[in-house]
């Protein structure tokens, strides 16, 4: 799935979701920006524009604002929301939780390599 659907998909669904989701949609969208910058730009900056705007509530205003001056610095962006480094192999076999959910009967949870089987 393109970032574009992604960002459509979360647009779509915003209206409906709680204050506090809309607050976590909204960093989604920063988020995907930041990795298809040059497809999602004008889309989500006019986004967080509406909601900065337009919403009722402050606290969304207030993060659609940090949000706008954030984007406008695209070295900035990158520092704050770049990914984490992949966790290293001996670290994701020997990982506990996974161990626990592999031998928990009542879970449907699988390991990433079960799933890739």
């Amino acid at each position: 799935v393109g970032p574009r659907a992604k960002f459509e998909a979360l647009q779509r669904h915003f209206p409906r979701a709680s204050n506090e989701t809309k607050g976590l949609l909204l960093l989604s969208c920063v988020k995907l920006l930041n990795a298809s910058p040059e497809a999602l730009k004008q889309d989500v900056v006019g986004f967080l524009r509406e909601i900065k705007d337009g919403h009722e509530d402050v606290q969304l205003q207030q993060r659609a604002i940090e949000l706008i001056y954030l984007c406008k610095d695209e070295d900035l962006l990158d520092q704050v929301l770049c990914p984490m480094p992949p966790y290293a192999d001996h670290v994701q076999q020997n990982n506990p939780l996974i161990q626990r959910l592999k031998f928990q009967s009542k879970s449907r949870a699988a390991t990433r390599a079960q799933l890739e089987e």
